[in-house]
């Protein structure tokens, strides 16, 4: 019997991602998340067999009182022997994990433009795969980056450039000298699909407003990973240049009923040690609870 638990009555979740601490083993990531009053966990499925073994994860989750809310797919280039290199296994494996965990969401990853066949399962099979199953399978806005000079040169965000003015020669320029690295990332791709998930770092790559973004997805969004962005993808939600304060009162004054997830990258930290971690966690969970107006777990 899967262990899960439903969301807290109007407020929504606030989950920790298993990637804010992927230099630790999963156990001391529940643990933490517990001790800090996170509501759930997002688990990111990577080449550790800990992260595909539900047994193991559900015994994870009833020893903390954590549920796992959501599972991110792996990411296209990490390599999971037991689950081969096929995107569409890939993807039904993803989709069975999060079925046998009582989970609500899968996180999808549009393709990137190399991923032809990956490309054709997003377009012809996801849309039956979520007819077949209650869990959420939720497409994910990725960032606006491009290859310099074809699909052998350097990537690079864009948001570097926009952070001063989209309008620059420069700007104009590199577009047409790259090609995007995520041919979807566009609203009228993101919009044919029933679930969403917004990724603020991902948006702000470009130079826009998670706000915008939010009130353009805001009907399909099941679920918003949370952190910053200053030239830097997943920083601290207190260090880059999206207003938080402003964006979760937002959420709030919208009620916003989807989960959220704090998916930071721990190379950011200024160092691996567990009190560094917690500080800067307990700092970016209590930011989320003040601005949401949203209570800790009883």
């Amino acid at each position: 019997m899967p262990y899960y638990r439903l969301s807290h009555c109007g407020v929504s979740m606030i989950l920790l991602s298993t990637g804010a601490l992927r230099f630790y083993g999963l156990d001391r990531v529940f643990s933490i998340a517990a001790d800090l009053g996170f509501d759930g966990v997002e688990v990111i499925v990577d080449a550790r067999w800990d992260t595909v073994d539900p047994l193991y994860l559900m015994r994870l989750s009833e020893r903390y009182g954590l549920p796992i809310t959501t599972v991110h797919s792996p990411f296209s280039f990490i390599e999971i022997s037991s689950w081969g290199n096929d995107p569409s296994a890939r993807m039904r494996n993803s989709i069975r994990l999060a079925e046998e965990l009582g989970s609500e969401i899968v996180v999808i990853h549009l393709p990137f433009f190399a991923e032809r066949r990956y490309a054709r399962w997003m377009d012809e099979e996801l849309p039956r795969a979520q007819e077949m199953t209650r869990v959420k399978l939720a497409v994910e806005n990725m960032p606006e980056a491009y290859k310099v000079l074809g699909a052998l040169g350097v990537r690079l965000n864009m948001g570097v450039f926009y952070a001063t003015d989209r309008r620059r020669p420069v700007n104009t320029l590199l577009r047409l000298l790259s090609r995007p690295c995520f041919p979807g990332n566009s609203w009228d791709y993101l919009l044919r699909f029933r679930h969403l998930v917004l990724d603020t770092t991902h948006f702000a790559t470009g130079g826009g407003d998670p706000v915008e973004a939010y009130e353009k997805m805001k009907l399909k969004l099941a679920l918003i990973h949370l952190s910053n962005f200053d030239g830097e993808e997943h920083k601290p939600l207190g260090e880059g240049n999206i207003d938080f304060p402003r964006f979760l009162r937002h959420l709030r004054n919208d009620g916003y009923g989807g989960h959220l997830s704090v998916e930071l990258m721990p190379d950011h930290f200024p160092d691996r040690t567990e009190p560094t971690a917690r500080r800067i966690l307990a700092d970016n969970l209590a930011l989320c609870r003040e601005c949401l107006g949203a209570k800790g777990k009883a």
